[in-house]
Order: C-alpha cells, then structure tokens, then sequence
C-alpha cells in the first residue's frame, strides 16, 4: 500500500472548493491525480461525472488506463471500470471538439467538422493576400501606397511575411474580427495610451532598482566616506517615483573612484552604464513620446483594413468548404457557451469535479472555457517551473494569478507538493543552488527559494543505494581548440565519458546497486541542430545512440520522391522535357526504387531515352487518368505503382518509411475536402519545400541499449540516470524583435513611425523588455526541466569563464538587469560562479579523430553538358537563372558546403542590418560577432552624416524600360539633400566585374527617379572594407 505524505494526502482528500497542487518535479502528481479520482469514486461520484483534461494524446491515455487499473484493483467500485472507456478523460482540444460537433447546428456547421493541417490555410492566406494587396494597388489606395512605400515596394515580400505573421498572432484573440473592428479606436485613446506610458515608467523605476542592487554590493567593496558621497548624489534618483521625477534626477556626475578593487570598479562601471541608458530613455518629455506614438495610427489603420479583408476571406474559404483548424475549433465551443446560458448550466451542474493536469500549459482560450463550465469544483495540477510551452501560447501567469490567489485564500486553497521522490539528494541540492539565485516572481514566474525547493525524499537512496560516489554536479570544463568546433568538442568529451563510465562498470541503483548500462545515460540539448554531430562521432567511437525528436516528413526520402514523380507525371502529361523533368527522373532513377548508377542514368538522359523506361512507362500510364482521379488515388497509385513498400527494404528503416507514407495519404485526402487538384498539390508541396515548413511525425522512443540524445522539451516526463547537458554557449533566439511590425496582446501593434527613417516608440522598447523577460523566463524553466530529469547524476560539459562580479539583492538574487541580459545557458551558470565553482572540473580534451568526419559515404556529383543538365544534389546547387531584365548576379554553379554556409551567414547579416536603427543602434540582442561587423559598418567613413540622410534598407523597386520590366532589391541606400549613396552588402568577396554591372543598374534608375547625383560602393562586411566602384 502506497505510504502518502501528509501534503499528498492533503491533495487526495481536500474538496469543496477549487483547488492548484503545485506540484514539483519528481513529487508524484500522477499518482496523487489517480488516487484523488478513486477517492472520489468511493464518495459516491461516477467516473463519467468526472471532467479529466490533460494536454496530449499519450496523457489521457496513459491516465485513462492508470485509472482504469485501479478501479479494477478495488473491489468496492470495480463496477466504474465499464464506464471508464466512454469517460471524459481526455485532451482540451478533444472535447472541445465533440462539444461542437454535438451543437454544431447552432453554428451552422457540418456535423462530420473536417480538421485541416495549419499548412493548408497558411498557402491559401499567402494567396489571399497577393489578392488583397493587388485589389489595394489597383484601387490606388492612398494610405496603403504609403504604407508599402515606406515598408517596401509593390511586391513587397516582407511585408506580405509580415502581414502574415500579424495575423497569425491576431489569431490568438477570441473574437478576432470584433477586435480588429475597434482595436484603432480602444488603443489610440488617452486611458491606453497613459495605461501603456505607466508600464514604460515601470520599466525605467526596474533600473533605478537595479541602481539600489548595485550600490548594496558596492558597499562591501570601498570605504564608508566614498559609498556615502556617491548615495548623496544617486539619493533623489533613487527615491524618484515617476517619469518626470528620473529625468529630472539625472543631471550629476559621480564622483571618481579611486585605488579600488576591481569589484567596486565593475560595480560602478555598471551604475554608469545604467544611468546613461536612463539618459537616453528620458530625453524627450512624456508628450513628445505618446505623440511619436500616435503617428503610427495610419499604419495601424492600413494593417487593420488588411487584416479584416484577410480574416473575411479565411473564415469564407473555411466555411465554404467547412474545414477547420484547432484554434477555430477551440473558439467555436467559446462561442456556443457564451450565447448559449442551458449549455453552460447543463455542463456546470454534470461535472462534479474538472480535473486539469499540466495547468502550467493552458492557454487564454482554454482558461476562458474552463471559467464558463467551473462550478467551484476546478482542481489544477501543474509546476509553474516547468511552464515550457509559450511558443504553442501557454500563459503561466494564468498559474501564478491563482496559486497566489489561493495562497492567500481568495477563491481557493493552495497545496505544494515539493517533497521529491525521483533524484539523490546532491543532485537536488545542486538544482536549489542554481535556481535559488536566479528564479523569483518577476523572472521565471516563481519564488523558488521561498516556496518551490525541492526537497529530498526517497531515503531508498541512502539506506540501500549508497554508491560512494560523487554525485554531486560535475561541470567538465575545457578550453576551446580553434580546430574543432565546441560540438565537435563536447561530443568527443561526452562519448569517451559514458564509454569509460560503461566499460569500468560504474553503479547505479535500481532497487539494488547495479553496473550501468548505455540506456542509462541521456544527452539534453536546446536545440536539435548538432544532432547529426552526435551521431556520427558515436558511431565513430561505437557508442550506441538513439536521437529521440519529431522527424520533419517534408525533408524525408519519400517526400521527396513522391514529389518528384508527381511534377515527372504533370510534365510528361504536359509533354514537357525541359531541365524540370530530366531532374525529375534522375532523382527517381537514383533512389532506393531503382538505385540506377550514374552513367546509367547519364546515358538515358543524353541519348534521349527516357522514355523508354520503366519510369517514364508508369508515369505514362498514371498520367492518362490524371484529371479524372483524386488526389488521393492518385499518392496510393504512384505507392502502388513504383512498389514503395516492396523496395524500401532495401533502403532500411521500414516502420519510419511506412509511417510516413502513411501521413502523406493521409495530407492528400486532406487536400481532396479543398478540392485542390494535383496540380496545385505540386504547387502546395513546392511551397511546402521552398519555405522550409515542417510537417512533424510524433517521436518514437527506442528501448534498445542506447544513450538518448533529445531536446529538452521531448525529454519532459521523462527521467534518466545520469544526464549529460552540453551546447550551454548556443544563444537563445530573439530574431523575432528585429522585425520592424510586431503584434503582442498586451501592447497592441508594435510600429515604427517614418520621419526621414523609421524611428521606434517608447512602445517598442516595452514590447522587446517584457518579450526579454518573459523569453528568460522560459528559458530558465527549461533550464530547470532539464535538469530535474537526473536521477543520479548530473554533468554539463562547458567552458565556463570565471566571474566573480556578482550582483545580487538583499536575498541573494540576481539583479534583474543581469537576468534580462542573459544571452546563453552560460550566462546564466557564470553569473551565479560563485555558487558553482566547487562543481567545476578543467579537463583536458580527450583525442579527437577527424576521421569521423568521412566515416560515410561521399555524394558524388556528375556533370553533363548543358543541353542535358543534372543536378544531383539540388540542395546545394544555387539557380538564380536571370536575363538582361534583373538587376542581380547569376550564380549557375555546384557549390562547397562552405560557400553554402557562407551564403546563409551572408544572407543572416542582411537581416541583422535590415532591421536596425542605423541612426539609433541598439546592440542588446546581437551577438558579439554579429555586434562587431554592425559596428564595422557604421563606423566607416561614409556614415559619417548618416544623421542627416534618409535610410532606405532592402529597397525594392519595379520599373519597365523599352518594354522591359527591370527589378532590383538595394541593401542600403542613403539618400542626402544633395545625392544619394548605394551601398551594397558582400560576405567578403567584392572582386566579381559582375558587381559593377548590377550596381550600375541600381545607379541608372535611382539617378532617373530621382535627379540626384548617385554614387555606388561594394562594402565587404567580414574586412569591412568599401570599395568605391565610382572611378571604374
């Protein structure tokens, strides 16, 4: 018989009132959740009066039959076990669904609802919109020509990304066209705009607090009479409490410290820092900003008429062919309980109890419906800790609002479960001593040091698992070698770790101590991007591996092929034998269905002889019925035809392949409910491909004797022995504020107003503070995800830089200025130094073999003359085929995977410098390189009057000249009182004559537009280097 604690009992027992656990990593809440529904049973309730949601198919699931297990297992209720299959234990979105399938008259709905993958819909709003700015063209709208005009041209590709990305953002409001029809009028009024200025406030106050932090560690650190002379002079800043009261506190200067310790220097370099930020926050008077900000109201308005366009043709198309995606569906049962008072009444008198698992994750919409449904009878489990799903639009301040509600017994009764059973003691103490630093409520959304510690509790350790090991956390430290890459490194680090650990049988505990097996161990990353790293030094080293992570269909062999043999069937229906179709059977004739060797394949092409093969007779044939069958019959005939399944044994993986094929019949039928026909499935899929969108098959995890390597949100719920925590240097991703529009619910539409450039908002520098802070946030809850699956030992692999410059306030955090600044996992672990410095070990690197490297076959690449051309590798071959009508550089060449990695550096930069403020840089979210070439760039002499120029980044432009259309797309143009520069962007190489041609296009339609005298310049942005191209 299970032995509960006291606040595990609490959990199982307490009722009559709503009810949050929070419950931490390790405490047993699923336990506690099946035990509460047994309780409950034997109170009298019935299973099926029971609401149980949980957030994924496999967790209802696995409590469906954890609950139906122990029904079975009491005799006193066994009888609930028959109710259990038809029981409400089940996802959010699950129910939702059946709840508007079982109303669905009173929307006028089909009763079978179609739900469509979000791919689908993205194809078709990318084609609604080319209509809408077409129809706004043509119309002449004056706003709208503007709008584009300054953000781009007329075919304005950003833009049309932009409007995209709004509405999707848009998309999370519950009465979406309701909101766009009165957002212009409910944010550009006076309560928003001091509502929104008092939160700007709040945010210059945080610094000054940051101040207060700063001069507490300052004190230790220099004399009595020199802290006292620098507080008299920082006292009326400290005490400001307003906008108005900084800006006027800011004009001192502090005093020189002098013969002090580099401690007390840091500490005041940093009150320096800080106060010169202040500066240039606070230099315009509070109107001038709100006034800024009310410039932007045209913008707005043209946004909002294009979003309203696009949102009426959507929900059309939806309804017309009455297919849906989950967050319509979601809005739908809103909709049916908000109009419909006997629906609501019904549902909260039928629940007894609504049981939420994972509240952590819930979203604004699943928070409403639960609001309309609870009866005082809600019981929520989750860990705000392990709150780790912002990006699928979980809130965990939904959580916190009510965990500190409830603490203070307001609607509610608070329980924490703490007490953790899964992990030794040293691994737990070793978690509290990092997140005792740097989580609080303000970032991470938890007081962890004051009510979220973990606490140890399976004893079993101690009586019976005693190993005599170290296992506290260990930080293997090393110095980087230029030769390798920090992959490359740790990988080498990781495997000769667990090989050694492997093979001198080191013990872990089971129930009893035993040798470790390669299942033991697992590796958590970020990110998945240095899998492929992984793999093939293991399999070097004959490590075994298993990389658990949802495969991408889309960039599968089978993908690839069916698409390939569709375009092949439309071609040769369309008699067509261009470049397209000679691909197009190469790439058949190569793969596992035929595995053709290239002189074979050589030879068919070049002696015209392709069709007179198999391939083209099966194509042929399926081509003669192409009209007249769906798109369905059409993937299972091409499957059918070609014998997938018979010769994917030779290609290996057969469940893998299988389950794919199977999602792709699936997504044709899909497309048979829009009535797409096959060629605009080609079409579909082309996009699919160009824009690298994914389509992800849920993981499946190997139980052979493997080490796992997974990312840390595949590895929640999961539990390993030892786990290794690498790639702690990968910086966190916050491109998405480099984007000029940006759309939050709290702050509305993040514009920028245009007055001879794009100048931002107080609004801006709100949305990107809190959008920091809320981003660190999660990532420190992933972090403590990550660490919490250990159950015996944990080892990050690093190289830490010594840090003894730590600020804290009065309970031993880190300052919030420090926080927000964190760019990496590193960061994190060197501001708390310190604290973690006994866990460090420097290591020598062991061996690393580059042979790993070539350990798998090489793809060779063939050439053929051109009227026969082949490119057998299509990833890595660049086709910019133009004529004398483009203004741009052709490049019909195979390229290195070095070039190509250069390319999409290249191609990062032009982002990176598009999207900044060349008048105003901001630097805070680049990297050191990326902040070094910036600065490179603006540092050149021809900036030297930037001030004075209006800035035109990625300027686009369209003209025709003696019946010729002519297109170009400037990197920067700097237009002066006088003349205009041309500068355009190069990696490194400038030295191509094909440069000279392409700017002095450029030259030739600027000068005729706008009658100024206009000079062209190449700058090389690695040798920051500017060649003036004027003299040639």
């Amino acid at each position: 018989m299970t032995k509960w604690t006291e606040e595990q009992m609490l959990a199982i027992v307490k009722g009559n009132t709503n009810i949050i656990v929070s419950a931490g990593a390790g405490s047993g809440k699923t336990a506690v959740l099946t035990q509460r529904v047994i309780t409950n049973l034997k109170k009298g309730m019935h299973i099926n009066e029971l609401l149980i949601l949980t957030f994924t198919n496999n967790a209802a699931m696995e409590m469906k039959t954890r609950i139906k297990k122990a029904i079975l297992e009491d005799d006193e209720i066994k009888n609930e076990a028959k109710l259990t299959d038809s029981a409400d234990i089940t996802t959010f979105d699950a129910y939702v669904l059946s709840l508007v399938k079982k109303y669905h008259y009173l929307l006028n709905l089909d009763s079978d609802i179609t739900l469509i993958d979000s791919s689908i819909i993205k194809k078709k709003k990318k084609d609604f919109i080319e209509e809408i700015f077409e129809e706004l063209f043509t119309q002449k709208n004056e706003k709208f020509i503007k709008f584009v005009t300054d953000f781009g041209t007329k075919n304005a590709r950003q833009t049309k990304k932009t409007i995209l990305n709004l509405d999707y953002s848009f998309d999370l409001i519950t009465k979406k066209e309701d909101y766009l029809n009165n957002y212009i009028e409910s944010y550009y009024n006076k309560n928003n705009l001091d509502n929104l200025f008092h939160q700007f406030e709040n945010t210059l106050l945080k610094r000054v607090e940051s101040i207060k932090n700063l001069l507490l560690n300052l004190s230790f650190e220099v004399d009595s009479d020199y802290y006292d002379k620098i507080y008299k002079t920082l006292e009326p800043l400290l005490k400001s409490s307003n906008y108005q009261e900084i800006r006027s506190n800011l004009d001192f200067k502090l005093s020189p410290l002098r013969n002090a310790s580099d401690k007390a220097k840091y500490y005041k370099e940093q009150i320096s820092k800080i106060i010169k930020d202040l500066k240039s926050l606070t230099e315009f008077h509070e109107q001038v900003l709100k006034d800024d900000l009310l410039k932007t109201k045209e913008y707005a308005e043209v946004i909002i008429e294009i979003l309203l366009k696009l949102t009426q043709k959507v929900n059309a198309y939806k309804f017309e062919y009455q297919v849906f995606e989950f967050n319509d569906i979601s809005k739908f049962a809103l909709k049916i309980l908000d109009e419909n008072e006997d629906i609501r009444n019904e549902l909260k008198n039928y629940y007894k109890e609504i049981m939420i698992d994972e509240y952590q994750d819930t979203s604004d919409v699943q928070e409403q419906f639960i609001k309309y449904i609870e009866n005082n009878n809600v019981y929520m489990v989750g860990d705000i800790k392990q709150s780790i799903y912002r990006f699928r639009n979980a809130n965990p301040d939904i959580f916190k609002i009510k965990y500190d509600a409830y603490k203070d017994g307001n609607n509610g009764f608070k329980i924490d479960l703490n007490k953790n059973f899964r992990s030794r003691g040293e691994v737990l103490d070793s978690i509290n001593q990092i997140f005792n630093h740097i989580m609080d409520d303000n970032i991470g959304n938890a007081n962890y040091i004051k009510e979220h510690q973990l606490i140890f509790g399976n004893n079993t350790f101690i009586e019976e698992g005693n190993n005599n090991y170290n296992n506290n956390l260990e930080i293997y430290n090393y110095l980087p070698d230029p030769n390798f890459t920090k992959e490359e490194m740790e990988a080498f680090i990781i495997a000769n770790d667990i090989k050694k650990k492997v093979t001198s049988n080191y013990e872990v505990f089971d129930k009893t101590l035993r040798p470790c097996k390669y299942s033991d161990f697992c590796i958590l990353i970020d990110r998945t991007t240095a899998f492929d790293t992984y793999k093939k030094i293991f399999d070097f080293l004959n490590v075994p591996i298993n990389i658990y992570k949802d495969d991408n269909i889309m960039i599968s062999d089978e993908t690839s092929l069916i698409n390939n043999i569709i375009k092949f069937i439309i071609n040769i229906k369309n008699n067509k034998f261009n470049e397209t179709t000679r691909f197009c059977f190469a790439s058949i004739a190569r793969s596992y269905l035929y595995q053709l060797d290239d002189q074979t394949i050589y030879d068919t092409i070049s002696q015209n002889k392709i069709n007179e093969s198999e391939i083209y007779e099966i194509a042929y044939n399926i081509s003669k019925n192409l009209d007249s069958l769906s798109n369905e019959e059409i993937i299972k005939k091409i499957i059918y035809d070609y014998k997938f399944y018979d010769k994917m044994i030779i290609a290996g993986n057969l469940n893998y392949r299988s389950i794919i094929l199977d999602n792709l019949i699936i997504k044709f039928k899909e497309l048979n409910k829009v009535n797409m026909t096959i060629y605009e499935v080609n079409d579909y899929l082309d996009s699919l491909i160009n824009d690298e969108e994914s389509i992800k098959i849920p993981a499946l995890l190997n139980k052979n004797d493997s080490v796992t390597i997974t990312n840390i949100h595949k590895s929640k719920g999961l539990e390993y022995k030892i786990c290794y925590f690498p790639s702690l240097h990968k910086e966190f991703n916050l491109m998405d504020l480099n984007n000029r529009i940006i759309f939050n619910t709290k702050f509305g539409l993040i514009l920028p107003n245009y007055d001879n450039g794009f100048k931002s908002t107080f609004v801006n520098f709100l949305n990107k503070e809190t959008y920091i802070k809320d981003e660190i946030s999660e990532r420190i809850r992933l972090l403590y995800v990550a660490l919490t699956r250990a159950k015996e030992k944990m080892i990050m692999v690093t190289n830490l830089i010594q840090n003894d410059n730590c600020t804290t306030d009065e309970n031993g955090i880190i300052d919030y200025l420090t926080r927000i600044n964190y760019r990496s996992y590193k960061d994190i672990l060197e501001s708390v130094y310190p604290y973690i410095h006994k866990y460090i070990e420097n290591i020598d690197l062991p061996e690393i073999n580059i042979g790993y490297k070539y350990s798998q076959k090489n793809t060779i690449n063939i050439d053929i003359e051109d009227n026969h051309k082949i490119i057998v590798n299509k990833k890595e071959y660049i086709s910019e085929l133009i004529n004398e009508e483009h203004y741009s550089k052709s490049e019909n060449k195979l390229i290195t995977p070095t070039e190509v990695a250069n390319m999409e550096y290249g191609t990062h930069m032009h982002y990176i410098l598009e999207n900044t403020d060349f008048k105003n840089p901001d630097y805070s979210l680049l990297t050191n390189e990326e902040q070094e070439i910036t600065q490179g760039l603006l540092n050149n002499k021809i900036m030297s009057n930037i001030k004075d120029a209006n800035i035109y980044h990625e300027y686009e432009f369209i003209y025709e000249n003696n019946k010729q259309i002519k297109t170009g797309i400037i990197d920067l143009m700097l237009e002066y009182p006088d003349h205009i520069d041309i500068i355009d962007y190069k990696l490194k190489n400038t030295n191509d004559p094909a440069y000279l041609k392409q700017l002095n296009g450029y030259k030739e339609y600027i000068e005729n537009k706008n009658n100024k005298p206009t000079y062209i310049y190449l700058y090389s942005l690695l040798n920051k280097e500017l060649i003036d191209l004027n003299k040639n």
